[in-house]
C-alpha cells in the first residue's frame, strides 16, 4: 500500500523574519549588558589605580554597539583608552574623594558652610563634609531627587518626584512635606516662601516654616524651569515655551513672553538682562522689567536643561548637539564654540576665568572663558546628565550617572 508522503510544515517568511529579529534583539541585549558591565568594571579599576586591568577590560568592550554612543561609543576604543590614561593622571593629581551614592546622581550639588548637599535617583538626599566627602546623614524620599537642594535658615529644602521636602540641616530630620507631582524644578527662597515649579503646570509658593500653600500660578505647560528671584520678581519658563515674570510676594503676573520650543532650564539674570535658552535652538535676552526681546540668537542646536552662565560680558550655554557656546551678553554674537561631541545638559558654571561643563560622554570639561580652549578634562564613569558643577574654594563637585559625586581639585595648574 502506497502511503502519502509526510508533509513537513514550512516556516513562513514572516515567522523567519520574526525569529531573526528576536535573535538580533537577544544578541544586542547581551552585547549591551556586557558593555555596561565591562565598562563600569574597567572604570572602577581605574579609580582604584589599576590602569592595566582597566585597559584590558576596555579592550573587550564593543564600542560600536548602537546605544553605547550615548556614553563613549562615538569616541571609539583608541580615544577612550587615551581618556582613561589622561584621567588616571588627574586621579593622582586632582581627585580628592568620591562619594558612592548607589544610584545615578543627576542632582546638582549645593553648599552651605562646610557641607555639600545632593540627591540621587534612588530618592536619597545626602549631606557630606565638603573637605573629606564623608557622609554626615542621608534622608530617603519616595521619589528620585533630580534637582538642586536649597540649604537656608538652618534647613534644607529639596524637590523630589514625590513632592517638596524640608529637613533640619543639622540632623536630616523631616520638618514638613508637600506632595507635588513629579517635581523637577529646584526650589528658590524669597522672604520666608519656597518657590518651585510642578509637572502639572504650576508655580507654587509654600511657607518655608510650615509648608502651607501661600499662592500658586497656572502656567501654559509643565514647569521644569527652576525659578530665579530678582528685585521682588520671580522669573521662570515652561514647557510650552513661555517665560513669565511674577510678583514674588503675591504670584501676580507681571508679564509673559512666548518664545517657542520648551524653556526647561533656569533663567539667568545678568548685567541688567534676563537670558533664556529654548529647545527650538535659540537664546534670548529679555528686558526683566517688561519681557521685551533685546536680542535673539539662533544656534541651530537645541538647548534642553542647560541654563546659561554669565560673567562680565559673556554668556555661556550648552546644547543637546554637544556644544558649549559663548555669546556676547550685549548683542548675542558667537565668541567661540567648543565641541564636547555629546549632549551638554549640565548647566555650565564660570569661575576665575574658566568655564566648567559636563557632558553625556562622562567628561567634565574645563575651558578658557576668553577663547574656549580646552584646559583639562576629567572622565567620570558614565554620563554627566543635568548635574551642574559646584565650585567651593579650590574644589569642583559634580554628580555622574555612574552613581558617584566627585570632589575634584581645580587649583592644580591648568
Amino acid at each position: 500500500m502506497n502511503r502519502a508522503p509526510v508533509k513537513i510544515p514550512q516556516r513562513s517568511g514572516a515567522l523567519k523574519i520574526l525569529l531573526a529579529a528576536a535573535a538580533l534583539a537577544l544578541l544586542w541585549f547581551l552585547t549591551y549588558s556586557f558593555n555596561q558591565f565591562a565598562y563600569r568594571r574597567a572604570y572602577l579599576n581605574l579609580l582604584r589605580g589599576n590602569l592595566r586591568a582597566a585597559e584590558t577590560l576596555l579592550k573587550s568592550v564593543v564600542f560600536h554597539e548602537p546605544l553605547f554612543y550615548i556614553h563613549h561609543g562615538i569616541m571609539g576604543q583608541k580615544e577612550t583608552l587615551e581618556a582613561f590614561r589622561e584621567t588616571r593622571r588627574h586621579i593622582v593629581d586632582r581627585l580628592l574623594f568620591v562619594v558612592n551614592a548607589g544610584a545615578p546622581v543627576i542632582s546638582s550639588p549645593a553648599a552651605a558652610g562646610n557641607a555639600i548637599y545632593f540627591g540621587s535617583n534612588a530618592g536619597t538626599l545626602f549631606k557630606i563634609d565638603a573637605r573629606s566627602g564623608e557622609i554626615i546623614w542621608e534622608h530617603r524620599a519616595r521619589g528620585a531627587v533630580e534637582t538642586k537642594p536649597l540649604p537656608a535658615r538652618g534647613r534644607v529644602f529639596f524637590a523630589a518626584h514625590d513632592g517638596i521636602h524640608a529637613l533640619d540641616a543639622r540632623s536630616g530630620k523631616k520638618l514638613w512635606f508637600a506632595p507635588v507631582r513629579w517635581a523637577e524644578s529646584s526650589p528658590a527662597l524669597r522672604q520666608g516662601a519656597i518657590l518651585a515649579g510642578t509637572d502639572d503646570a504650576r508655580l507654587i509658593a509654600l511657607d518655608a516654616a510650615s509648608g502651607e500653600p501661600l499662592w500658586e500660578f497656572r502656567a501654559a505647560g509643565p514647569v521644569e524651569s527652576s525659578p530665579v528671584v530678582s528685585n521682588g520678581a520671580v522669573f521662570f519658563g515652561c514647557n510650552a515655551g513661555v517665560v513669565y515674570s511674577l510678583d514674588a510676594a503675591t504670584g501676580r503676573l507681571l508679564w509673559s513672553r512666548p518664545l517657542g520650543g520648551r524653556v526647561e532650564g533656569r533663567l539667568l539674570v545678568h548685567g541688567g538682562a534676563l537670558f533664556a535658552g529654548t529647545t527650538a535652538g535659540a537664546v534670548y535676552a529679555l528686558d526683566p522689567d517688561n519681557g521685551k526681546i533685546l536680542w535673539m540668537k539662533r544656534l541651530g542646536e537645541k538647548v534642553e536643561d542647560a541654563q546659561p552662565a554669565g560673567q562680565g560680558g559673556v554668556i555661556v550655554i550648552g546644547t543637546w548637539k554637544g556644544s558649549v557656546i559663548a555669546l556676547s551678553a550685549g548683542a548675542g554674537d558667537v565668541l567661540w564654540k567648543f565641541s564636547a561631541r555629546a549632549p551638554v545638559e549640565s548647566p555650565p558654571v564660570i569661575h576665575d576665568g574658566v568655564v566648567y561643563a559636563g557632558a553625556h560622554n562622562g567628561f567634565i570639561y574645563a575651558l578658557d572663558l576668553r577663547t574656549g580652549a580646552l584646559l583639562w578634562r576629567f572622565l567620570t564613569g558614565w554620563d554627566i546628565d543635568e548635574s551642574s558643577p559646584l565650585i567651593l574654594g579650590d574644589v569642583l563637585y559634580v554628580g555622574s550617572c555612574d552613581g558617584r559625586l566627585y570632589g575634584i581639585g581645580i587649583g592644580v595648574g591648568r
